[in-house]
């Protein structure tokens, strides 16, 4: 086998390898931003959950202090009325 050849033959196993290479790290990429696109939405609808939860969680802390609030005034109005009562 003379050199030419020898040197077009491996040009030619490099240029084929160099190709499926190239190949397979564009599906991988491919595979790559797939997933990548598939966490960001499942990372934003678990922001969007959480968000949710919080602002119930809000709502009903507010609720309960103005319940609490309420409930303490009329407690008190009482208290006071029947130490009038009694005095």
């Amino acid at each position: 086998m003379d050199p030419l050849s020898l040197g077009a033959g491996l040009l030619l196993g490099l240029l084929i390898g160099a190709s499926i290479t190239g190949v397979i790290l564009i599906r991988r990429s491919s595979k790559v931003c797939e997933a990548q696109a598939r966490l960001e939405a499942e990372r934003d609808s678990l922001v969007r959950a959480n968000q949710e939860k919080l602002a119930a969680w809000e709502d009903a802390e507010k609720k309960l202090r103005e319940a609490f609030q309420s409930l303490s005034a009329e407690a008190l109005n009482k208290n006071n009325q029947s130490f009038l009562d009694l005095a």
